[in-house]
């Protein structure tokens, strides 16, 4: 498949196999916008949900961390960072960092998988905020 890209969840070791055609083109500019004002320091509100979710970013070495935060800015809780490995060289380092910061990662921390790939790893209050949004 072109623009095939695996994604996992570190919690769970669910793997995916994640296709640029199964994202919508509106999804893809509100993304890029978004993600755009994030990677030049910024702290964006995501454009939704009345502005409580934050996004910080940044590029190294071909990859790609972002991280989703509870709002608003002054009393900011991480809820999840997602990760975009795309430099063979330095993805195991990514990797690594990942598993530092996942709550109860199920995947190795020793054995990244081949780039390109997506990881996902979950943060402790991430079920506080999504059961308190039921």
């Amino acid at each position: 498949m072109k623009n095939a890209v695996p994604h996992i969840t570190l919690q769970s070791g669910h793997s995916a196999i994640q296709c640029r055609s199964m994202v919508d083109d509106e999804a893809i500019a509100a993304c890029n916008h978004v993600l755009t004002c994030a990677l030049v320091g910024g702290h964006p509100a995501l454009p939704f949900d009345d502005g409580r979710w934050l996004l910080t970013a940044d590029c190294d070495a071909g990859n790609l961390k972002a991280t989703l935060w509870a709002g608003p800015w002054e009393k900011r809780e991480a809820l999840m960072t997602t990760a975009v490995a795309l430099n063979p060289s330095t993805s195991p380092v990514l990797w690594s960092e990942l598993h530092t910061i996942a709550f109860r990662a199920a995947t190795n921390p020793n054995r990244p998988p081949t780039v390109p790939w997506i990881a996902d790893a979950l943060m402790p209050r991430l079920m506080n905020h999504v059961t308190a949004s039921l």
